[in-house]
């Protein structure tokens, strides 16, 4: 699977006159994902699969609040990849998942107020997930 966001996001009015025509705060002008997932089908390996994915965020500015700042922060443009490993066991309604997001552990901010107040992306994480469908 894959998606692609383009906006062309830009302030149209505000009390500031140098931010009009500038971007909107929080909105990348390009983002995309892209995930793939491979099964097995030889004997040997029938039932494990792995999936390689990864996230791209274009570069885009902080927010601000004219009552208490003007300035604003250029966050930079990152890419995340994740990886998983499936397991699913002949004629049973189960499956495992081992899935690293952050595979490379990149350091990336998610988004920002305000240059002091910053959202940062999570680190590198490994989840564990059973499920079960009847």
């Amino acid at each position: 699977t894959a998606s692609y966001g383009y906006a062309d996001a830009e302030i149209v009015e505000d009390a500031i006159e140098e931010f009009i025509g500038e971007p909107i705060g929080g909105a990348p002008k390009h983002n995309a994902t892209i995930w793939g997932r491979y099964d097995f089908t030889n004997n040997t390996l029938k039932g494990i699969g792995v999936g390689l994915g990864a996230q791209f965020m274009d570069e885009r500015f902080t927010w601000y609040n004219p009552t208490y700042d003007t300035d604003r922060l250029l966050l930079p443009s990152y890419t995340v990849f994740d990886a998983a490993v499936y397991y699913k066991p002949n004629n049973t309604g189960m499956q495992l998942t081992l899935k690293i997001n952050n595979l490379f552990d990149e350091t990336y901010w998610l988004g920002g107020l305000n240059p002091s107040r910053l959202g940062p992306g999570a680190p590198r994480n490994i989840l564990l997930n059973a499920t079960y469908k009847f």
